[in-house]
């Protein structure tokens, strides 16, 4: 699941931003620092509990700088609306996934022996740093003057020790009467997945226009007493 950019003027940064462009610069240099990033190899997230504690405060310290110079240049605008579209479409599939998930699994022979048991139905999306092209060039890249990419892949990779993997998901029992969740109508500022990643992650507004590929993974959880006699 991809999405597109637009090309637009980026902004000209005045002396604050210059001066919050390198304390950005050096937060981030004290990041890659910490957590020993080798450029040849992938990111091995072999932290300890102590260094991901160190990790989350400068982490904070990047969003908080990137989201004071953020100041939603039109480019910015349209790329929070095409993100705004997509994640509409892609509830409104999770609901249909995690409904025909849960029809199969009720049609399906042979499966009382688990029926003592609960059987949850789960669905999430999540940004996937792995994808090809899963982050994009804007126009405003300069401007920032972040490490977009290292910075992504390394919050993508410490996610679930750092908050939790995923924006948005569903969850039902089987048996249980769905009720549709839609986004429908809603703006950037109201769609729940947009609002999870800028305020319930470490990733800066910044962070969230880059992000180009998401996944959808869906579960399903259920368990039989096996007795031996």
């Amino acid at each position: 699941m991809s999405v597109t950019v637009f090309e637009n003027p980026c902004p000209k940064p005045g002396q604050m931003a210059a001066t919050l462009r390198r304390r950005l610069q050096t937060c981030e240099k004290r990041i890659i620092e910490l957590v020993d990033w080798d450029p040849e190899y992938f990111y091995d997230e072999s932290l300890s509990y102590e260094e991901i504690d160190q990790l989350k405060a400068l982490l904070k310290k990047r969003q908080r700088i990137l989201n004071k110079m953020c100041v939603y240049t039109d480019n910015e605008i349209k790329r929070l609306e095409v993100l705004n579209a997509m994640f509409i479409d892609a509830i409104r599939q999770m609901n249909q996934d995690l409904g025909n998930l849960h029809d199969g699994r009720m049609n399906m022979p042979n499966m009382e022996q688990y029926n003592d048991h609960p059987t949850w139905l789960d669905i999430m999306i999540y940004y996937d740093f792995y994808a090809e092209d899963s982050v994009i060039k804007m126009p405003e890249d300069d401007y920032y003057g972040s490490q977009f990419d290292k910075m992504l892949e390394l919050l993508c990779a410490e996610e679930k020790s750092l908050t939790y993997k995923g924006c948005y998901g569903l969850c039902r029992q089987l048996g249980d009467t769905f009720i549709e969740e839609t986004c429908d109508g809603r703006t950037y500022e109201r769609n729940p997945a947009i609002q999870d990643l800028i305020k319930y992650h470490l990733y800066s507004v910044p962070d969230v226009l880059r992000m180009n590929k998401f996944t959808l993974e869906m579960n399903m959880k259920q368990s039989r007493t096996l007795a031996v006699s």
